[in-house]
Formats: C-alpha cells, structure tokens, sequence
C-alpha cells in the first residue's frame, strides 16, 4: 500500500512497461477482453494503445473520510479526464468490505445509478482476516487500517459477513 502511494500520479516505469508486457502477453495468448481492477489507471492508455478491449475498474479504498461523496466525485472526474476510447469502458468500483466505509459504499453505488450500464466488482470475503474485521472490528486488518490512519473509531463494526 505504501509502495503504492507512492506511484499514484506518476507510475513507475518499470511497473509500465511490466503491464504493457503482460498486454501483449495476454494478447498472444489469446485474450479478447480484460477486465483490470486499478487503483492508479496506469493502465488505461496502454490497453488503448495496445489495442486490448478492456473493462479498467478504478479501485476506491477509504475507511476515515471526511467527504466520500467529494472522493467519488473527484475518481469520476479523473474517469472523465482521461482520453476516451471505444475499446476501453471505465467504471468505479469499491475495493472490499473491509477498506471502505459505509458512506463510500453508498457514494460509489449513486454514482454508479447515475451510469446504469456500467458494472462494477469488489473484492469479498478474501480471508479470515477480513470476517474478523467485520464480526468484531478486531484483527490484522485493524491494526493496517490504524497504522495508515484509515481506521474511524466512530465506525460502526456490523457483526457481519461481507455478503450479509
């Protein structure tokens, strides 16, 4: 998460040219369709460039946000911002229950109405650490959110699965 950060307006060339490789990998093997889950988007203008049909989920992560319809509304514009194609459709998508507050659930899901045929994805239910999280707020993924400054003390834990 913290390398990240670190390549969010401006991605590592080495990561590029790595997921241009893994294009025209795809490409070879086959592949017609990609469906991408991207925190960065560096990958929009090479699937456009390569000629690679793909669906680019842009990831939202946020558990401690003060405005989650303001962060929404912000990943939309840089959604907008980027230069259009045809074969390249581009959505917003939460990441999983576990790093995403309820208000920016509910952010991503009215922007999504607004954009009826546009799909999205989210990682559910990938470890025990993630039911931990969400049965007792307790656990691994606690003590991440709360060493990145992501965990909100008022949050409601919903003794819960995530697909309950």
């Amino acid at each position: 998460m913290r390398l990240r950060r670190g390549h969010e307006d401006s991605p590592d060339p080495t990561v590029t040219a790595a997921a241009r490789q893994a294009i025209r990998d795809a490409r070879m093997a086959g592949t017609a369709l990609v469906g991408d889950i991207s925190n960065t988007l560096a990958t929009v203008p090479l699937l456009a460039e390569e000629g690679m049909a793909a669906v680019v989920f842009h990831e939202l992560v946020g558990f401690n946000l003060d405005d989650p319809i303001g962060s929404v509304s912000a990943a939309r514009r840089r959604l907008v911002d980027l230069p259009a194609s045809e074969d390249v459709r581009l959505t917003l998508a939460p990441h999983a229950p576990y790093s995403v507050s309820p208000g920016l659930f509910e952010a991503i899901r009215a922007d999504l109405e607004r954009y009826p045929c546009q799909t999205s994805t989210i990682h559910l239910a990938e470890s025990l650490e993630e039911l931990e999280l969400l049965r007792s707020g307790t656990g691994p993924w606690r003590d991440i959110q709360t060493g990145h400054r992501a965990w909100n003390s008022q949050r409601r834990v919903p003794d819960a699965s995530p697909e309950e």
